[in-house]
Parts: structure tokens; sequence; C-alpha cells
């Protein structure tokens, strides 16, 4: 067995054993937090968000250009069925016009709040600021 190889298989015995059940359903992660909530594990000089790397263990094509959302919104919870993939584009959901709206109203209204009010993603949210996505 490789060096790599190893390190994979003691990484994978890690998350395994930090994850519980809850009364809800939930796989919770019992492991480090970021400050967002999310549960995250560093491997390979890197920090990931477990429940990343579990949706991309089952689906590994469907994970790229992407974002994993929490259907029960517990955010440190790690039950694939708990887990919805949504892409990375705005989609139907918002317009040019819309994503000038948001930008207007950050930074009075937290990337929290906008996504609430309008129903995507942080990560699109964000992408929109940064002017990724819904170019000005």
């Amino acid at each position: 067995m490789t060096r790599t190889a190893k390190h994979c298989i003691e990484d994978l015995l890690y998350i395994v054993q930090n994850i519980h059940p809850n009364a809800n359903g939930c796989q919770i992660w019992t492991g480090t937090i970021n400050d967002y909530g999310f549960a995250y594990y560093y491997m390979h000089q890197k920090s990931h968000l477990v429940h990343r790397l579990i949706f991309e263990h089952f689906y590994p094509e469907k994970a790229k250009n992407s974002n994993v959302i929490h259907l029960c919104k517990v955010k440190n919870c790690c039950n694939i069925q708990h887990m919805k993939q949504r892409s990375y584009d705005c989609g139907p959901k918002l317009s040019k016009e819309k994503a000038t709206e948001i930008r207007s109203l950050y930074p009075s209204m937290s990337v929290n709040q906008l996504a609430m009010q309008y129903d995507v993603s942080t990560t699109t949210i964000n992408l929109i600021l940064k002017g990724k996505i819904w170019k000005t």
C-alpha cells in the first residue's frame, strides 16, 4: 500500500468516526467546525468542507461546477440524503436586474440575508458581488 493510499484510508476512517446520527435524521459532524458553522477537515494541506467531500464521493460528476446545499439547513450535517446540488449559475431565479439590485443592497444586507431573500445560495450571492456572474 502506498503512503498516499494509506493516508486516504486514514482520512476516510477519521471522517466516518466523526459523524453521528441525531433524532432528525441528520448525520452530524463532531469534528472541526469553521466560523460559518460548516464541518471541515484538513487534508492534503488544504481545508475541505466535509459535506462536499461526501457529495463528491457519491456524485463525482455532479459535484463539478456546483454548490452543495443542505436541505435540512443543518450546516454540519453530512447525510447525503439531505444534500442537493445547486448550479453556480443563477438559472431562472435571477435576472440581470435582480443581480444589480443585490449589488445595491450589499453591504446594508448580509450575504446570508440576500441569499435567503432571493432564494439562492450564498455562493451565488458572492459570485454576483465579485462580478463573476451577471456582470454589469
